[in-house]
């Protein structure tokens, strides 16, 4: 059986999300080995249902990027950074907003950094992007014409 809309989306946001790491991105992976590289996790959440209009089921659902690393520096201006290459890769110049034509767009909702504790050099953040999507009514493989 085909992926779903959605899957197809998360799946084109693991690809896109592979550009911030050297690692494998995972999905739904809050604690990773402890390495040099950007630890990469992304995390789908509850679908939104919108009212539908001539057979199309709009909805959207919020997606976060969960990145985490070892500091070097300070972690804000760290985190601040990689807030920055995030945004940078679902929005800057050349970058496709529709996700490989799936998405009707994508917003971002917002980032929350976690500092590491005392002893720990650990940061992460997570940004969160709401994804809005449209099916055709009652078939979430198809996208509508």
């Amino acid at each position: 059986m085909p992926d779903t809309i959605r899957e197809q989306i998360i799946q084109n946001v693991v690809t896109l999300c592979a550009d911030l790491t050297t690692n494998t991105v995972d999905r739904v992976q809050r604690y990773h080995a402890v390495n040099s590289a950007t630890n990469v996790s992304i995390w789908d959440a509850e679908d939104i249902p919108e009212p539908s209009q001539y057979g199309v089921q709009h909805a959207y659902f919020p997606i976060t990027v969960y990145l985490q690393w070892q500091n070097t520096a300070n972690a804000s201006v760290e985190a601040n950074e990689v807030l920055g290459n995030v945004l940078t890769l679902f929005y800057g110049a050349g970058s496709d907003t529709t996700l490989g034509g799936l998405a009707r767009r994508v917003a971002y909702a917002g980032a929350v950094p976690t500092y590491p504790d005392d002893g720990s050099n650990l940061v992460a953040l997570e940004v969160t992007f709401n994804i809005y999507y449209a099916t055709v009514f009652g078939d979430p493989f198809t996208l509508p014409t």
